[in-house]
């Protein structure tokens, strides 16, 4: 072998030496950052979850006496026309968002990978994309809104990686199958304002400028209906859920397909 050749085998052998070491680092770190965030999300999840209450009937007689007080002397129930809406909580948020301001709320779908924070900061719209729910770099980031949406705004458009180990929006692809389609059927969100359950009725694949994510408020009953029949059209699957003008939406959006703004989105009505 001749010196050249030599030297040529040499640095072969550091050049594949140092793309393994690479390679083992970049996994390496990886597996940390999966576990880290993982980890993070698990504890937030705990944090926020509230005490389960009892529900063996009470022998309290002030509670009997109140019942009592529902109605008038010719037993009457008593007015309930101006009554507040009831405000149902399955999770108490405040210990997280003293933890961080940029949280809204929770995204949750049972018996999937879908049970995480949504950050919202208008003013830097892909904070999170990159970002733990501790300010920490991460692959994964942290599902977060649409900064031209509300909690309040007719359509909530939420954004989450698909990542190849099942978790963030993964779950959104695993919709393309139709059993799954149809036996997860809904999906919570829940501010300080309360806790909402909406009905999936479309998964559709999108283009990242589709003039769907950027119809926020549905002031038109007639745009409302174009709107909806031209998703529900473009739908993989079709149910019989009822899409009303009036009711508001949520958007789950991910990364899926061949072009770097290939979409596919999960549509569900507020019920």
């Amino acid at each position: 072998m001749t010196r050249v050749k030599k030297i040529i085998l040499v640095l072969l052998i550091i050049i594949f030496a140092f793309v393994f070491a690479y390679s083992g680092f970049v996994l390496l770190r990886e597996y940390t950052m999966r576990e880290r965030d993982s980890k993070t999300f698990d504890d937030l999840a705990d944090l926020v979850m509230l005490p389960e209450v009892s529900e063996e009937p009470s022998n309290d007689i002030s509670s009997s006496e109140s019942n009592s007080d529902k109605t008038d002397l010719n037993n009457e129930p008593n007015d309930v026309s101006n009554a507040e809406p009831v405000v149902v909580h399955k999770r108490n948020l405040e210990p997280i968002i003293s933890k961080n301001s940029d949280c809204l709320g929770w995204i949750y779908v049972e018996d999937s990978a879908v049970d995480y924070p949504v950050m919202h900061t208008p003013n830097e719209p892909e904070k999170y994309i990159n970002l733990s729910f501790d300010w920490k770099y991460s692959a994964y980031g942290v599902p977060f809104m649409d900064y031209r949406c509300t909690e309040n705004c007719d359509n909530i458009v939420i954004y989450g990686h698909n990542m190849k180990d099942g978790s963030m929006f993964a779950t959104v692809v695993q919709y393309m199958d139709e059993d799954f389609f149809f036996s997860h059927p809904k999906i919570e969100f829940e501010t300080v304002d309360g806790c909402k359950t909406y009905s999936v009725f479309a998964i559709v694949s999108l283009k990242a400028n589709d003039s769907w994510y950027s119809y926020h408020d549905f002031k038109d009953e007639t745009a409302f209906d174009e709107n909806i029949k031209r998703m529900r059209a473009k739908s993989l699957y079709k149910n019989d859920v009822k899409v009303e003008f009036g009711k508001k939406i949520i958007t789950l959006s991910t990364c899926y397909g061949a072009s770097y703004d290939d979409r596919l989105v999960l549509l569900a009505v507020e019920e």
